[in-house]
């Protein structure tokens, strides 16, 4: 799913930056091994679809990242010749 690997993507480069501590770390890498369906229905937080226990701190996290960050809108990046959608 492009839309989420780009927003998975952006918040992995801005926790390397921001050196997420280990526990953060782990449960990011336990994040990105699970099913790309699951992901994207806990980041947009789809009805019936909660994130589980052990994942909720790294989903409101990853969630947080995507609402404090401007991401271009798909016509801008097409003019500019990259057809990446993302996230709302």
């Amino acid at each position: 799913m492009k839309e989420l690997d780009v927003l998975l993507e952006r918040f992995a480069a801005r926790a390397l930056d921001d050196r997420l501590d280990d526990a953060e770390l782990d449960a990011l890498e336990r994040l990105l091994g699970q099913p790309d369906q699951d992901v994207h229905a806990w980041l947009v937080s789809a009805p019936g679809s909660p994130p589980p226990p052990e994942m909720q701190g790294i989903v409101a996290l990853v969630r947080s990242h995507a609402l404090t960050t401007r991401m271009p809108s798909t016509a801008s990046q097409q003019r500019e010749g990259n057809p990446e959608v993302v996230l709302r």
